[in-house]
């Protein structure tokens, strides 16, 4: 990745999604995939899947080592309104990594994302998420109060259509980018909160 000047992190994100959209084409593969490791096993399932994806992985590394090396944020910046309401707050995009520089703002946001949501979400009810989406326990603010204890920063999604709406806080503590899939479980990790009008259940 060359450049006179250095990529911005809205270009970095055009490139990583026409190369994303290149590999789900087919037209990116990564002919040492194999799907299991397994010689007898590989043989008789169809590789191109596990080679477009370990080709964008391999890009998207790519674009990462980068991003360190010129020292390229991976935040994006989210507006959110509600209730008359907005705020406007960091986030880390999905297909980038947070440098040291990055985790320290999303650390300064944390108070207002969590302030906005808590003050805009007052008469909502409120479910924390488990099993990743398929299950949700009702909980209430004192319980997401003690939740949001120790946590490093948050973000919100906002999810509105007819008469639902749907608020998603999301608490999170360490690396972002380790956060969402437990791959750097304890060190990083995530809550989900999600906030519903009454009588209504969460669907994001």
């Amino acid at each position: 990745m060359n450049s006179d000047r250095p990529y911005t992190t809205q270009e970095l994100v055009k490139i990583l999604e026409a190369e994303h959209l290149a590999c789900i084409k087919g037209q990116r593969l990564d002919l040492n995939a194999t799907v299991s490791g397994n010689p007898l096993v590989d043989r008789i399932i169809n590789p191109e899947g596990a080679q477009r994806f370990s080709a964008y992985q391999g890009f998207r590394r790519t674009v990462h080592d980068y991003q360190r090396r010129a020292q390229i944020s991976g935040l994006v910046w989210q507006t959110v309104n509600l209730h008359q309401e907005q705020l406007t707050f960091p986030r880390l995009h999905e297909h980038l990594i947070a440098l040291p520089q990055d985790i320290q703002t999303l650390h300064e946001y944390f108070q207002p994302v969590y302030q906005f949501w808590s003050s805009t979400t007052i008469h909502m009810e409120l479910y924390l998420e488990h099993a990743q989406g398929r299950d949700y326990q009702s909980i209430d603010s004192a319980e997401v109060q003690y939740l949001a204890r120790g946590k490093q920063w948050a973000s919100l999604k906002k999810h509105e259509r007819d008469n639902f709406l749907e608020i998603v806080l999301q608490l999170g503590w360490g690396d972002p980018a380790l956060a969402k899939d437990r791959r750097g479980w304890p060190d990083s990790g995530q809550d989900y909160i999600h906030a519903v009008r009454p009588g209504c259940q969460p669907i994001a």
